[in-house]
């Protein structure tokens, strides 16, 4: 119905202000309370006619877009989709659907919003709400909507054992037995089993993409690894219960007098814009690359450093309790396993190559490499690696011929004037024009006096930045497998697996998490 204002005359001083001076009074009203929704502005909607036909939302985008930058953090959108996201029109739609997703986590209990139709965009709202946040979302959502209690409410609803065993299962975008993409073999993800834990070459059953309205753009989307999350979040519980070390020292060998509390502070969107490549761009593995400009989820010299952190494990033996199938409602259940915490440390470097040529490779590197591959670190079967200060360099053993490969130690110096070189090709899966890289790890000298000195060496896959260690045996210690992802810039998490037993297979495994120090 149109509105139709009173004439001139008759309209009060306030009512003949222009619209950019009741636009100020409408930011500084709405601005006195910033976590929730502008409900202020309902009073000053309800003054008059000509008051409503200036500040409503349809007659009035641009102050509504100004409303959502006091509400909301903008930045990361328009870094990561363009200037179009700053359209007051735009912004205006992405306040009231944000407000109207906060509103049900606030209102609902936690089985109603699981059970209504909109649970699914709402948490996709939220969720990326988290990889935005610079200074306003999290109020608006731990302040406003408690989502924090809303996902320990979910937590406490949800079976321990099967979100358990569902987090090992989700915990890579594709078999850790296959390198490149597009994926061969069946196309359908097998579905996880409920009474045994799965093998570290299980499928993850995430991978549907969802289109999700972001911004006035459609994205093709998919699902965040559940598994990285729960293995941090357990981590930090048991850091904050005070769980105390369990390991046998060599004899001679003191205990370390620092541990590890502080955990990192945080930067920003900045540090999310990984995770959030990773949402677009790692969905549907056995689809190949049609962009000639491939999305970075990996940037060239994010492992380079020292790392620190703990590694969680749960003796064998009750290890294969959890391995047998469930007990029935009549049985009692079996006691709590024991977890844990062992202390890791490493030095890791990162080797670059820059010629596609001179890159390892296999026969066919999306095809399931097995065992061999995954618990060689993704590199090729009769390779030789030999180190240097500044070189990593290989023999690889081909039939008939021997080929050499020598790939660079990452320098910022020389990534930086790559990153200026306009001849660099932007095919390659890194930035820079970084076609592979392997990876070298020690412990600290200091470190390893205490713990024991360990070597490390591995690979990064280059299409969803999945990380691969192998740990070299060392007498007492058995090798071991690490896969996982950088979240945040600077956390490692994943999960870690003995080399006994085969990949199709489940085994002895537990899980891992380590923080970027300097």
């Amino acid at each position: 119905m149109p509105i139709h204002l009173p004439p001139p005359a008759t309209l009060s001083r306030l009512e003949t202000c222009p619209v950019e001076v009741l636009e100020a009074i409408v930011l500084a009203t709405v601005g006195r309370n910033l976590p929730g929704p502008p409900a202020d502005l309902a009073s000053l909607l309800c003054v008059s006619k000509a008051i409503y036909f200036s500040i409503s939302m349809k007659n009035n985008t641009s102050l509504y877009g100004k409303i959502f930058v006091l509400k909301f953090d903008d930045r990361a959108p328009v870094r990561r989709l363009g200037e179009t996201c700053k359209h007051g029109s735009i912004r205006t739609e992405e306040l009231v659907k944000r407000f109207q997703s906060l509103k049900m986590f606030k209102m609902m209990k936690c089985r109603q919003f699981c059970a209504a139709p909109t649970a699914r965009g709402d948490l996709w709202v939220a969720y990326l709400l988290f990889l935005e946040h610079d200074r306003q979302n999290y109020q608006q959502l731990v302040s406003y909507a408690a989502v924090d209690k809303f996902a320990s409410s979910f937590i406490k609803m949800e079976d321990p054992s099967t979100m358990g065993l569902r987090a090992m299962y989700a915990s890579t975008h594709a078999p850790i037995t296959s390198f490149d993409i597009p994926l061969t073999g069946p196309t359908t993800p097998l579905l996880p089993p409920t009474t045994s834990a799965l093998p570290l070459a299980a499928l993850p059953s995430s991978r549907r993409s969802y289109l999700q309205d972001y911004f006035g753009v459609t994205l093709p989307v998919t699902h965040p690894v559940l598994a990285p999350a729960v293995f941090l979040s357990c981590a930090v519980r048991l850091e904050a219960a005070g769980a105390e070390m369990a390991r046998r020292l060599p004899e001679g060998h003191g205990t370390p007098t620092t541990m590890f509390a502080d955990w990192g502070q945080g930067c920003g969107s900045e540090q999310y814009d990984h995770d959030w490549s990773c949402l677009l761009t790692c969905y549907i593995p056995w689809m190949p690359v049609i962009s000639v400009i491939i999305p970075r989820v990996f940037t060239p010299g994010m492992l380079t450093g020292t790392w620190v952190g703990r590694c969680f494990e749960v003796p064998e033996e009750q290890f294969d309790d959890l391995l047998a199938p469930q007990p029935s409602e009549d049985d009692p259940m079996p006691p709590e396993p024991d977890v844990y915490p062992t202390l890791m440390q490493f030095l890791l470097r990162e080797y670059h190559a820059h010629d596609h040529s001179q890159t390892l490779g296999f026969n066919d590197s999306s095809q399931d490499l097995g065992s061999n591959g995954v618990f060689k670190a993704w590199l090729p079967q009769g390779v030789g690696m030999s180190e240097t200060e500044r070189e990593l360099c290989f023999s690889v053993d081909n039939p008939g011929t021997m080929r050499l490969c020598k790939y660079d130690i990452y320098d910022p110096a020389t990534a930086a004037r790559r990153a200026l070189d306009e001849e660099f090709r932007p095919t390659a899966p890194f930035s820079d024009g970084v076609y592979d890289i392997v990876l070298t790890a020690q412990t600290g000298d200091h470190f390893g006096s205490v713990w024991g000195h360990k070597s490390y060496y591995g690979r990064v896959r280059g299409w969803d930045g999945l990380i691969l260690l192998f740990s070299v045996a060392t007498p007492g210690e058995p090798s071991l497998i690490f896969s996982g992802y950088i979240h945040g810039s600077t956390n490692l998490v994943g999960r870690w697996h003995e080399t006994a037993t085969p990949v199709d297979l489940p085994g002895w495994e537990g899980v891992w998490s380590m923080i970027k120090i300097e």
